[in-house]
């Protein structure tokens, strides 16, 4: 792997800094981009990965958030099939000190045709869980 591209931005005020790296494997079969945001004072980081295969049939993105104290993290990953059949939505928030867990799934056809919503939650104990679905 190697590193295609590399930039660094940042406001003249230094409030808030911007890095974009996009990395590509030697044969050309993936590619993956990544986005990384935060405010000068740390208060927040946003991160973003971007992979898709060199044909183009699938695509992933994953959003990164974390508040500089750490208090909540929370995850998306978006995965689409390159003709659009299919979407998935996948949220993961989790408290800094793992108290407690919240899973969102989201599947749907592209052409809206059924949707399925999956919600699961969790504490660290596994004192209880909770499932909605939705169809």
């Amino acid at each position: 792997m190697r590193v295609k591209c590399l930039t660094y931005l940042v406001s003249a005020d230094d409030t808030f800094r911007i890095c974009l790296t996009y990395l590509v494997s030697a044969d050309d079969t993936f590619r993956i981009c990544l986005t990384y945001l935060v405010s000068a004072d740390d208060t927040f980081r946003i991160c973003l990965t971007y992979l898709v295969s060199a044909d183009d049939t699938f695509r992933i993105c994953l959003t990164y958030l974390v508040s500089a104290d750490d208090t909540f993290r929370i995850c998306l990953t978006y995965l689409v099939s390159a003709d659009d059949t299919f979407r998935i939505c996948l949220t993961y928030l989790v408290s800094a000190d793992d108290t407690f867990r919240i899973c969102l799934t989201y599947l749907f056809s592209a052409d809206d045709t059924f949707r399925i919503c999956l919600t699961y939650l969790v504490s660290t104990d596994d004192t209880f869980r909770i499932h909605w679905i939705f169809v």
